[in-house]
C-alpha cells in the first residue's frame, strides 16, 4: 500500500515525531486528496506542551490544490 508521512506526538509533553503512514483507501462518497501543506494550530501546540494529555495526528488543517 503507498504511504504518507504524518506528523504525530506520542506523549503530552512529547516532541513532534514525523511518521510513515499508509495512505487510507477512499470509502463511498469519499475522495482522496493529495495534501500540499499542513500546519500546526495553537491547540496542537498545547498537546505538545502537555497542558491538554491528548494524543493525536496532527492532521487537521491541510492545504491542497
Amino acid at each position: 500500500m503507498p504511504m504518507m508521512r504524518a506528523v504525530q506526538i506520542s506523549n503530552p509533553g512529547g516532541e513532534l515525531e514525523l511518521v510513515q503512514r499508509e495512505i487510507p483507501e477512499p470509502k463511498e462518497n469519499e475522495v482522496l486528496i493529495k495534501i500540499e501543506a499542513c500546519g500546526v494550530c495553537h491547540g496542537d501546540a498545547i498537546v505538545k506542551e502537555g497542558s491538554f494529555p491528548v494524543l493525536r495526528n496532527l492532521n487537521r488543517k491541510k492545504s491542497a490544490y
